[in-house]
């Protein structure tokens, strides 16, 4: 299901101003609505949200969307652009600058995490850090305030992205970002040269993430008790790409 959340100004900008968003989010709410109305019990929604990762405007729209619709008592997921290997890859970081750790390996930082998250997989309070510990110069100004209301109110949440390696490329070492890498390759007729990238421009890792993310997705869905929706926040160059 796609939904065209904001109008667009003659100079393609995004009309951003309080009033919009809030009417934006109403008319997306209530499309939600009908549309899971229609939908099998047993089945899933999932709502795929492009977004400017650098626009706050974003990010608010997608927290008031929420809102409308947890007060309205639906119970839903969000599956976010992280790489799935995210809080693994910062809490190594953070493992290394401690004299006691600072040898260990991802796989190393992958069980101490793992063991951590299995107590609560989906709502850790860990994952809700996230936003605070991203590298990226629009993180955690722009997503901040989304990771404390989704931890606010305890809804659940998957990072769906390719996994990361150290030098922040598609990490092949990791069986699920490996198979979506070979099944791009078929999809595009591209053959893998060296590391495959994030960047937008890198087609075959656009390819691979989509893949990943579908799959991810997917699968969070399957884990989720009484929730009929799955949102899916990513960047436009990627909606497409999605459920």
């Amino acid at each position: 299901m796609w939904l065209d959340l904001f109008k667009k100004g003659p100079d393609n900008s995004i009309e951003d101003d309080a009033l919009t968003i809030r009417r934006e989010c109403d008319r997306a709410a209530q499309a939600i609505k009908t549309r899971l109305s229609k939908l099998p019990a047993d089945k899933t929604l999932f709502v795929p949200i492009g977004e400017n990762h650098a626009m706050p405007s974003h990010i608010i729209l997608q927290m008031c969307l929420f809102d409308n619709l947890r007060k309205a008592g639906l119970n839903f997921g969000v599956a976010l652009e992280y790489p799935s290997n995210w809080i693994t890859t910062c809490s190594l970081t953070l493992l290394r600058e401690d004299p006691q750790t600072k040898n260990f390996t991802v796989a190393d930082a992958k069980t101490v995490i793992d063991a951590e998250l299995a107590v609560d997989p989906l709502t850790h309070r860990l994952l809700y850090a996230a936003a605070f510990l991203s590298p990226t110069p629009y993180a955690p100004h722009t997503n901040a305030t989304l990771m404390n209301y989704l931890n606010k109110y305890r809804i659940p949440i998957a990072f769906v992205d390719a996994a990361a390696d150290e030098s922040n490329c598609l990490d092949d070492s990791d069986t699920e970002t490996k198979r979506a890498i070979e099944e791009a390759e078929i999809a595009t007729g591209l053959k893998t040269r060296g590391k495959v990238t994030f960047s937008i421009d890198d087609r075959l890792g656009m390819a691979a993430r989509n893949i990943h993310m579908q799959r991810l997705s997917s699968r969070f869905a399957d884990r989720l008790q009484m929730a009929r929706v799955v949102f899916i926040l990513t960047g436009n160059a990627h909606v497409l790409g999605v459920p």
